[in-house]
């Protein structure tokens, strides 16, 4: 979103954008720095940071380019959702297991709620950190005039 400079943070709705500057590059950097330090102290597998780190990569992806970047928390919740069916998905086709499992689609219905929950949540954090972008921007890099 290119904001008005008159315009109240209150009122808007922040999402990840197709061209980042400066201050966007700064916090998404200490974002994600703030995310690999948590899940190195609480000794999380690196397989699982990878899969954070990837989803959300794909959730700001889809916010930016998903429905012209008009419904970010749409588009977080369909990546979301995507991204769990398909993890799961790859995750059951490569299990070698001596009982085959079903892939019944019942049995996905509940991993898109939760894929959708987990997308519109991880929206509303990339937002909270493109607001963070905003005011950075604000107050550091545009010189008074």
């Amino acid at each position: 979103m290119s904001p008005d400079s008159d315009e109240n943070v209150r009122s808007r709705l922040y999402s990840a954008q197709r061209q980042f500057d400066l201050a966007t590059i700064l916090v998404a950097t200490a974002a994600y720095a703030v995310i690999f330090a948590l899940l190195q102290f609480i000794r999380a597998p690196i397989s699982f940071a990878s899969l954070a780190a990837v989803f959300i990569a794909i959730t700001a992806f889809a916010q930016a380019f998903f429905f012209q970047g008009k419904r970010p928390r749409l588009a977080s919740a369909l990546a979301g959702a995507t991204f769990f069916v398909v993890v799961i998905a790859v995750t059951r086709s490569l299990d070698a297991s001596p009982t085959p499992r079903g892939h019944d689609i019942t049995q996905y219905f509940p991993i898109v709620l939760v894929g959708m929950f987990w997308g519109y949540v991880t929206g509303t954090l990339i937002g909270s950190a493109f607001m963070a972008a905003d005011v950075l921007r604000k107050q550091l890099f545009q010189r008074e005039r």
